[in-house]
């Protein structure tokens, strides 16, 4: 009988200390973290009612990371067959303007957004400062509409060169939203 009774209590003692939890010292009460800063809201730039389209012999970019600052340009300029495709919209959450240790300074403009879906290409209308000294850039997506694609986002990061100013304030306006200044 004893043994039995032995057993019973150290069995109970095990039981309950086991149900007992965490202690109340090691519950953290709080907030999470976030490991980055959220640099400004993110909501798209421009809204552009698509019109249907239809070009074949176009396929999707697989990467628009750029070998230099310099291409970018180039190859995100409208092209010829543009006119065929269907326009549409690009989420940029991030623009920040770099001036380059050279002489004349030379201005870049690093953009970091997303496209509607991997077969979205990336397009840019940098147009002249104006007498204001305003720098204003169209970024649009153009894709052929008969392609079939995943309908997820792709990330862009791309750095646009702008040239060299004169002296002065100067403010870049993205799609009608000023995203930027400097002075030099």
């Amino acid at each position: 009988m004893r043994k039995d009774t032995s057993f019973a209590l150290v069995t109970v003692a095990l039981i309950l200390v086991s149900c007992q939890g965490t202690p109340p010292s090691a519950v953290s009460t709080s907030p999470p973290l976030r490991a980055t800063p959220i640099a400004r809201e993110t909501k798209p730039i421009a809204t552009v009612m698509p019109v249907p389209t239809i070009l074949s012999s176009l396929s999707p970019t697989p990467d628009d990371s750029m070998s230099a600052p310099e291409d970018a340009l180039k190859r995100f300029a409208p092209q010829p067959g543009d006119a065929h495709l269907t326009r549409g919209t690009v989420h940029v959450r991030h623009a920040e303007v770099l001036l380059l240790e050279s002489y004349p300074v030379q201005v870049h403009l690093l953009l970091q957004g997303a496209l509607p879906s991997p077969c979205h290409q990336l397009r840019l209308v940098v147009h002249e400062a104006d007498a204001e000294k305003r720098i204003f850039i169209e970024a649009y997506s153009v894709t052929n509409p008969k392609m079939m694609c995943a309908q997820v986002i792709r990330e862009f990061e791309v750095e646009i060169p702008l040239g060299s100013y004169t002296e002065g304030h100067y403010t870049i306006w993205l799609n009608e939203d000023k995203v930027a200044e400097f002075d030099i």
